[in-house]
């Protein structure tokens, strides 16, 4: 026992012999995160945002119906639909309410209003061929239906409430045999960078 309590002494001393000295320890360098800032950047990034909100639709998807004079009060059904209602009179501007428009970039971007007809006041029954043309009216500007869309273009930042925009219809010329009819159209909105 005594020889073996020897021998790891001897191991133990040898170890400690060996192990480095005060001057082969390289000198720690001052932490980084010690040191004094001199100069430091704060970087934030606010994404783009386009923001288009009708006063006269929920989601800026709208049925506008037309009523030919005669017909109004024998297609009641028809009036308990939702949507804008008018009476067609040739060239009559009509009010379709107000659009809250919201930007913050600099550049252009379109509002788009899709027609499901072309840009005209259709018939519910496909069986008739007369249609009413019409022009559609964004803040001022007036546009005509290409390929199905409305196209209005814009741009710079809004104020912090966005920007209220007229919108509105004006109607083309109108046969004067247009058959006593309800006439309707349907429009989505919506508004993209370019």
């Amino acid at each position: 026992m005594r020889k073996t309590v020897f021998i790891l002494l001897l191991i133990a001393q040898g170890i400690f012999t060996h192990a480095q000295s005060p001057q082969d320890i390289p000198p720690e360098k001052p932490s980084q995160s010690l040191s004094p800032l001199n100069n430091f950047q704060v970087v934030g990034y606010v994404p783009e945002f386009l923001k288009l909100t009708l006063d006269f639709s929920q989601d800026n998807n709208v049925r506008i119906m037309g009523i030919y004079p005669a017909e109004a009060l024998q297609k009641e059904e028809e009036l308990t639909r939702t949507g804008v209602r008018f009476i067609i009179k040739e060239g009559d501007k009509i009010v379709l309410g107000k659009a809250v428009l919201i930007s913050n970039i600099e550049g252009s971007y379109s509002i788009l209003a899709r027609s499901s007809n072309n840009g005209q006041l259709i018939p519910p029954s496909r069986n008739q061929t007369t249609s009413i043309c019409y022009s559609l009216v964004f803040g001022g500007k007036i546009a005509k239906a290409e390929e199905g869309i409305f196209r209005f273009t814009a741009t710079g930042k809004s104020s912090t409430g966005g920007i209220r925009l007229d919108v509105g219809i004006i109607l083309d010329k109108t046969d004067p045999l247009l058959p006593h009819l309800v006439y309707t159209d349907d429009l989505s909105f919506s508004i993209v960078a370019n």
